[in-house]
């Protein structure tokens, strides 16, 4: 089975003076709530380091991962719409224990986009999605969640340290895409 990994990141934390402000669609105000502070996360160094551990594939015409980054939601759909074939979607970036996931609006001000708007969008492309990976803290009440109408999803139960979540999706994708393991044997 050929996987593909749509991995979008979401970096809703405290921008350093050197980062960029980049604007995108903003989520429905009555969808999100009032967001805390957050540490800015090494979203880039996630995708960068899979990249390299997975030999870069796309430079070898082998186009397992797609990245888009800086994603706002409400963009979300209108990707999915454009997904032909059968995808991974992996989410690098900040959740709550309520099942929340952490997005900027289009002014830059980071938000929390409610659990049950992520569950009604990410379900309209359950026959294009079998497998979410949610590598944000907290991730697995929204995990559950989702499970009603994705085959498998994988979430965080505590909070997750960079480290551990760019050591998490390494091992996970090499195994998943090269080792040509079972999702759970690859989760192991």
């Amino acid at each position: 089975m050929s996987v593909q990994v749509l991995f979008l990141s979401s970096n809703a934390g405290t921008r350093p003076e050197w980062a960029h402000r980049n604007t995108g669609r903003d989520v429905p105000s009555d969808k999100i709530t009032g967001a805390q502070s957050k540490n800015w996360l090494e979203v880039d160094r996630e995708f960068t380091s899979l990249q390299a551990a997975l030999g870069f594939p796309g430079l070898s015409g082998n186009n397992v991962l797609q990245t888009l980054p800086d994603v706002r939601w409400m963009a979300i759909d209108q990707v999915l719409v454009h997904v032909t074939e059968r995808v991974v979607l992996h989410f690098s970036g900040h959740g709550d224990p309520s099942g929340a996931l952490y997005m900027r609006k289009e002014d830059g001000a980071p938000v929390a986009v409610e659990l049950e708007y992520l569950v009604e969008i990410v379900s309209r492309f359950r026959d294009r999605i079998p497998l979410i990976v949610l590598n944000a803290c907290y991730s697995a009440r929204l995990a559950q969640a989702l499970t009603g109408s994705i085959d498998v999803v994988i979430g965080m139960t505590h909070a997750v340290e960079d480290a551990a979540a760019i050591s998490f999706s390494l091992k996970f994708y090499q195994n998943l895409i090269y080792g040509g393991r079972a999702i759970g044997d690859a989760f192991a």
